[in-house]
């Protein structure tokens, strides 16, 4: 999925967006009918005669394809921006990691290993993907994090329960001189410290 999302994007035919959803997450999607399996979107915009061209070229570069209505679109897409398919989870921990795109697969597979439970989909051709992982002691922070950090990128905690929030700071740890420089910026800007006190980095 990753490298077909790779080849569209790279084509002349201006993918706007680019997601893989594994069948268990992509039945999840709602008022959406994806039918069975899992799903590799693309999304086209511009002029309908535009779209309809690039849509039946990529189709035939492709294989056997499904287009969506204008309705089911914008509910589709609405649904992985707002990580639909990880909406309800009080238990787990949602986490926004950033990998280089080819390395995502192999890194959503090591997660998979160390914790058994891992659910993933992927937006950006495979350069965003949403992980969902058990919400037990620090939410997974060191494996996803140490994952992370070796294949590439950067992981953000965007929900989990209060507890886990509370003692893993949400950002990605930065090293002591881009520590220090975030620092002596966010100083210039807030020298009362007043702006969301320890929430970018701690201390400050």
């Amino acid at each position: 999925a990753v490298a077909a999302m790779a080849a569209a994007l790279n084509s002349p035919h201006e993918i706007s967006a680019a997601a893989h959803l594994p069948s268990a997450i992509a039945a999840r999607m709602g008022s959406v009918e994806l039918g069975v399996g899992a799903v590799t979107a693309l999304r086209l915009e511009g002029p309908r005669p535009s779209v309809e061209y690039r849509a039946d070229v990529l189709g035939k570069a492709l294989g056997e394809t499904v287009r969506l209505g204008r309705v089911e679109t914008e509910q589709f897409w609405t649904g992985i921006g707002a990580v639909q398919p990880f909406a309800g989870q009080a238990d787990r921990a949602v986490w926004r990691v950033c990998p280089t795109p080819s390395a995502a697969p192999a890194l959503v597979r090591r997660l998979q290993a160390a914790f058994g439970s891992t659910e993933a989909f992927y937006d950006w051709g495979g350069g965003l993907v949403w992980l969902s992982v058990p919400a037990t002691g620090e939410g997974g922070a060191a494996l996803v994090r140490g994952a992370v950090e070796e294949a590439g990128g950067h992981a953000t905690m965007i929900r989990a329960p209060d507890a886990v929030r509370a003692a893993v700071p949400p950002f990605q740890p930065l090293a002591g001189p881009l520590a220090a420089l975030s620092r002596r910026v966010k100083q210039g800007f807030d020298p009362k410290g007043i702006l969301n006190p320890g929430r970018m980095q701690e201390g400050v």
